[in-house]
């Protein structure tokens, strides 16, 4: 039941404590329907020389950088285009250089929450299969949402589809969109 400065304030000392790079961070937030009963947030940190370091570059071209999104908000956006029942929440997943990101929520914009984990499917569908089937559990868990659908993007092979299905015992589709180097 934070609010305004209080939460940027426990909000920073989190990601202070959590983040994965050492430098400062330029961070920004997203509701989320995490449970039931409380109101979540979807915190989304970037280590901050970078952003400047982008903003600097596109300035010595006459460019502007308008935003930086994350992939949780691309994958988000591609779950609202795909023909999918807005009611039933359904894990997307990406294939991202060395992560797979991953968000879970309802086709009509609900998020309920979203994560990144080091690997891909060539490297490591095995892994990466029991990292869905901790944030299926854990969705189900602590949110108390059943997930009936696994969606992926990126070029995942056959072999790798069927270790998915038989690990997180979904259904997996890959995504209609045309996966390739200029995809994000």
């Amino acid at each position: 039941p934070i609010k305004d400065a209080a939460l940027k304030e426990s909000v920073q000392r989190q990601i202070n404590q959590f983040k994965t790079f050492e430098e400062p961070a330029a961070w920004a937030t997203q509701p989320a329907a995490f449970t039931k009963s409380k109101q979540g947030l979807l915190v989304h940190a970037f280590p901050k020389a970078l952003v400047e370091q982008t903003q600097r570059g596109l300035e010595k071209t006459n460019l502007r950088l308008r935003n930086v999104t994350p992939v949780s908000a691309l994958l988000e956006d591609l779950l609202s285009r795909l023909d999918l029942d807005d009611d039933q929440p359904v894990l997307i997943a990406a294939e991202t250089a060395q992560l797979v990101s991953m968000v879970l929520a309802r086709p009509g914009g609900q998020v309920f929450l979203a994560r990144s984990v080091v690997g891909g499917w060539t490297q490591g569908a095995s892994r990466i299969a029991v990292d869905l089937k901790r944030t299926i559990l854990f969705a189900n868990q602590q949110c108390g949402i059943r997930v009936n659908a696994l969606w992926l993007v990126g070029a995942a092979t056959p072999d790798q589809l069927a270790e998915l299905v038989a690990e997180t015992q979904l259904p997996v589709s890959t995504t209609p969109f045309e996966f390739g180097p200029t995809f994000w």
